[in-house]
């Protein structure tokens, strides 16, 4: 059906307007985040208007109070009860001139909900990325993510599904809309958050997970040859929760689908006691 909160109110996509002088619309000042709709549950709620808050607090942004309630109606408006859909929740930071990064207003809040098809197959393929990716807003989901794009971009050009980033020395950051992390028997390794990049929620929800399992979770600074022979790969994200790689360049990755099963059931308990459940006869 196309409706989009915009500023307090419910209205289609095609009337939806940022101003000219909107900072987010200018720089890419601002935060978001993307949160998984499945059959009219909206997962990780409380653990995603944290981050909002935070990140915003983290750029001099006043956050907006978001209520939950207007992300109830959205997804009655869009009568988003069945599979699973994309929610984006979207605050500017405002129409300051000034070229800093002061105390300001936020300016639009914005919330859309697009229903979901992953294009990733099971397993993926990735590559690394040529180039160092170490920016100082790498532990900020903003706005300004042309630099993400360009990242997938390079992978779609090579044929691989998507491209892993890492420092100058080869340490393993993440991939252009996701996070790693690789299992060798019962133990999880991940890039740890001290590196420069987001750490981001379905990860942690993974950490939460395997630690319910028994496993034992590792932060580490690793490079791919540090990656044990016989380990299993996956990426991480909001929309897909983890999903399996077969290969990075030339190296190849095992798969242990009764484990997966196994992480799949712990990771949908953790999501399970973050949700806001809407009610589809209302």
């Amino acid at each position: 059906m196309g409706i989009v909160f915009c500023n307090g109110q419910f209205v289609s996509k095609s009337n939806v307007t940022v101003p000219f002088n909107d900072r987010g619309f200018l720089f890419g000042d601002g935060v978001f985040t993307t949160l998984r709709v499945c059959n009219g549950t909206v997962e990780c709620l409380g653990r995603h208007l944290q981050r909002l808050r935070d990140h915003c607090r983290y750029l001099n942004i006043e956050c907006p109070t978001i209520d939950p309630g207007w992300i109830e109606e959205l997804i009655q408006r869009n009568q988003a009860f069945r599979d699973v859909w994309r929610m984006k929740i979207i605050i500017t930071g405002g129409d300051s001139p000034d070229l800093d990064l002061g105390v300001r207003k936020h300016g639009q809040l914005i919330i859309s909900l697009n229903p979901y098809d992953s294009d990733l197959p099971t397993p993926c393929a990735l590559t690394t990325f040529p180039s160092p990716v170490m920016g100082p807003m790498a532990h900020v989901k903003s706005l300004s993510y042309l630099e993400r794009l360009w990242i997938k971009d390079y992978a779609v050009k090579k044929k691989f599904h998507d491209a892993v980033t890492t420092t100058a020395e080869g340490v393993f950051l993440e991939a252009a809309f996701s996070n790693i992390f690789w299992r060798k028997g019962d133990d999880i390794f991940t890039p740890g958050r001290d590196l420069p990049l987001l750490f981001g929620i379905s990860l942690t929800v993974v950490k939460e997970a395997a630690l319910a399992l028994g496993m034992k979770v590792h932060e580490v600074h690793a490079t791919l040859d540090d990656v044990p022979q016989g380990s299993q790969f996956y990426l991480c994200n909001a929309m897909v929760g983890f999903h399996p790689v077969e290969s990075i360049g030339g190296v190849v990755f095992c798969r242990d689908e009764e484990w997966e099963e196994r992480l799949r059931g712990a990771y949908g308990a953790v999501v399970a006691r973050d949700k806001l459940t809407t009610d589809a006869h209302r």
